[in-house]
């Protein structure tokens, strides 16, 4: 799901991935995660940020589910930069899922 972002001059702010999210996915855990994008422009950066029990951890790609049963929300911040180097955009994913027992 797609959260706050800012591109060309216009930002729109919402809430955080806790708030945004009502229905996790169920995987199981040491499952891959992939994450891909519609639009035809990759972005030149990421960060991802998991949070588990209110405590908030930056996670290294390949992405992989926990072990530990539980839900997990992930957040993504997402930079496009032009050749410029200067930001072209920047836009916060999230998703979460539910790691099976």
């Amino acid at each position: 799901m797609q959260g706050s972002y800012c591109w060309d001059k216009t930002c729109v702010d919402t809430a955080g991935a806790p708030e945004l999210l009502q229905d996790p996915i169920p995987v199981e855990g040491g499952s891959s995660i992939q994450v891909s994008f519609n639009d035809h422009q990759k972005p030149t950066d990421m960060n991802v940020t998991v949070i588990h029990n209110d405590t908030q951890t930056k996670c290294s790609t390949p992405l992989t589910t926990p072990h530990e049963p539980g839900i997990y929300y992930y957040e993504i911040m997402s930079y496009w930069q032009g050749e410029d180097e200067k930001n072209n955009g920047v836009s916060f994913y999230a998703f979460s899922i539910k790691v099976m027992e």
